[in-house]
């Protein structure tokens, strides 16, 4: 619970930076920007998240992995397959394993900042593929078969950290005004691993073996790119370590690294982290768990959004992207299922670059309303084929624009929104 309060230590929208003079022998005609939205500033902070979000866009190929794997899995004349029980849970024992990784996520956040929960959760990612990879050398089928499972539910660890940490840094790193397209790098990274994934299915279509190793060594440099990541300021002021803090602040307002001048804005800026993180340091000791437990402002947003991804689930959006190959098989599709699963990546992706827009233009509440009734309005016409094979049954480019559009329906609020 202590981790989800130091969430919050971010300057909030009320928080209004001043303007610092620039220096006017260079750009004495350039515009002045507020200390933290300068080119520089926003390059750093873009460039931390990017590095941030490389380890959820692994958490996207594992999650879309069984998608490319499963044809190749149920080929029984292979020396290694696997029959409907066991691919059944190979591709579903990730999302038992989820729960457990946010638990965990809350717990290292707080405890070891969030930098190193970012690095931890791409250690876990790293071990579940190198279990899938090394998975073959066993000369005994069940070995193989269970050591899979294991590398599955890594990966299922994994995707339940990555939730929350990159996000967190995301919003305690930047100021109100870039706040919301940096977050929603979580998004596109995950959507990115989505499609990199479905492009491997279709270039490698006999060698499970090498999309785990490629998807091994992708994870790896996933892992090596935390490290140049400096930790959050809002983290180490409440740890105590001004002097980090100091350096790292400065390091994502665009300003030197040695204090050759002293910028009013700053230390205003670092003086209002630091109230607010004693304040949470204050109320984190003077409460318990329940009393926590029972504010307002914990259980409700808890509530609604255990109820939003109840919803999302039953929605079918994960099904889709886990399954996309074989419900583009048993829909009917007319070309390449492969294919398929590509132009869902695609439009996915497409579609995750407009949102920041389309959130700030509509909101979030008609955004998910409108969201879950075209994903219905998809779901009711791909099922009317089956249904009427007479009259929607003959149009053979319904099925593809049915899955693609409800990936587009579900982008557009049901998947972005926990994100946002």
């Amino acid at each position: 619970m202590k981790g989800q309060q130091e969430e919050q230590l971010v300057p909030p929208p009320a928080y209004k930076p001043t303007v610092v003079a620039k220096d006017t022998a260079k750009d004495s005609h350039a515009k002045e920007k507020p200390l933290g939205e300068g080119r520089l500033a926003v390059l750093r902070q873009e460039l931390m998240v990017f590095l941030g979000n490389s380890g959820v866009l692994g958490s996207g190929m594992v999650v879309s992995m069984p998608a490319v794997t499963l044809n190749q899995l149920h080929d029984e004349t292979q020396p290694f397959w696997l029959n409907k029980d066991e691919s059944s849970w190979f591709a579903s024992i990730q999302n038992m394993a989820c729960p457990l990784g946010g638990l965990l996520v809350s717990y290292f956040l707080d405890r070891i900042g969030r930098k190193h929960t970012i690095l931890l959760t791409n250690l876990i990612g790293l071990i579940g593929w190198i279990l899938l990879v090394t998975s073959f050398m066993h000369s005994d089928r069940d070995m193989i078969y269970y050591q899979m499972l294991l590398g599955r539910c890594f990966g299922g660890i994994m995707i339940g950290m990555f939730v929350s940490p990159v996000g967190v840094y995301s919003a305690e790193i930047s100021l109100p005004k870039i706040r919301g397209r940096l977050i929603l790098g979580t998004s596109l990274g995950l959507a990115s691993g989505i499609l990199l994934m479905y492009c491997l299915g279709y270039f490698i279509r006999h060698n499970i073996q090498l999309i785990f190793g490629i998807s091994c060594c992708y994870q790896l440099a996933a892992t090596l790119l935390v490290f140049p990541m400096p930790e959050s300021p809002s983290w180490l002021l409440t740890r105590g370590k001004e002097e980090r803090a100091r350096k790292s602040l400065r390091y994502f307002r665009g300003l030197p690294k040695k204090e050759v001048d002293y910028v009013p804005e700053f230390e205003a800026e670092l003086a209002h982290m630091k109230e607010l993180a004693d304040a949470s340091n204050t109320t984190a000791a003077g409460e318990s768990l329940s009393q926590m437990i029972h504010r307002p402002e914990v259980y409700k947003p808890v509530l609604m959004m255990t109820t939003f991804f109840g919803f999302q689930q039953a929605c079918g959006v994960v099904v889709i992207i886990v399954y996309a190959v074989q419900i583009a098989q048993q829909a009917g599709v007319t070309i390449d299922p492969v294919l398929v699963a590509v132009m869902l990546g695609v439009a996915r992706i497409i579609t995750t670059l407009f949102m920041t827009g389309i959130f700030e233009k509509w909101g979030r509440k008609p955004s998910g309303i409108f969201s879950a009734t075209g994903m219905g309005a998809c779901m009711l016409l791909l099922a009317g084929g089956n249904w009427f094979p007479d009259t929607l049954g003959t149009l053979h480019w319904l099925p593809v624009a049915c899955i693609v559009t409800h990936i587009v329906f579900s982008t557009m609020g049901m998947l972005t929104l926990p994100f946002s």
